[in-house]
């Protein structure tokens, strides 16, 4: 094979590494500073008070961003928040109800 195409072969793999690298860092900035925001609450407020605020910050980025992709995307924005609140909801009350179960054999 020619060098000019081991060269070119080389180059294109290096670059798409280094693409790979710069996406995985900053994917892993967003969700580490994202996270950070959820202290807060629990820093100024009492558990009680916090986890209610967190459950909120948490439904209201997760509306915002539903309704950015959605429009992206080209879809009906309001079907995907509903869709997406709920799933959350869904999750956030199993998660409490798994809770109390756990508490009750603990």
């Amino acid at each position: 094979m020619p060098w000019e195409y081991m060269f070119l072969k080389r180059l294109r793999i290096h670059t798409q590494v280094k693409r790979f690298r710069e996406s995985t860092l900053a994917t892993f900035t967003a969700k580490f500073l994202f996270a950070l925001t959820f202290i807060v609450p629990v820093m100024i407020l009492d558990l009680s008070n916090a986890i209610i605020v967190g459950i909120a910050w948490g439904m209201l980025m997760l509306a915002i961003l539903s309704r950015t992709i959605a429009k992206i995307d080209k879809k009906n924005p309001w079907k995907v928040v509903v869709e997406h609140l709920t799933i959350a909801l869904m999750v956030v009350v199993l998660a409490h109800y798994c809770g109390l179960i756990a508490e009750t054999f603990s």
